[in-house]
């Protein structure tokens, strides 16, 4: 994997996506997004789209190393969900998506 699927759903989570907004992004089903939450996405294909996706956003992932795990970088001017997503479910109702 290029990178973990933990830091993908944190991604998707900070930017105030839920699994359906990420579905619609990269053209697949909110069950993909699910099975690929879930590390049952076997083919990888959901994987590398969301990836390739954030990517195209701004978002620069950081392999681990001898030094520390997986980890983020946001881009640039990047303060949290846009104003537009500011009535987005809380995290536990996203969860449920």
């Amino acid at each position: 994997m290029s990178t973990n699927i933990h830091i993908l759903k944190a991604v998707r989570v900070a930017f105030g996506y839920s699994q359906a907004d990420v579905a619609a992004m990269i053209n697949v089903s909110r069950r993909s997004v699910i099975r690929m939450e879930n590390g049952e996405d076997n083919g990888q294909s959901t994987f590398k789209a969301v990836q390739a996706e954030f990517e195209r956003q701004g978002v620069r992932f950081v392999k681990a190393d001898e030094e520390g795990g997986w980890g983020v970088r946001m881009p640039k001017g990047w303060n949290g969900p846009s104003p537009e997503l500011s009535d987005t479910p809380s995290l536990q109702e996203r969860e449920d998506d």
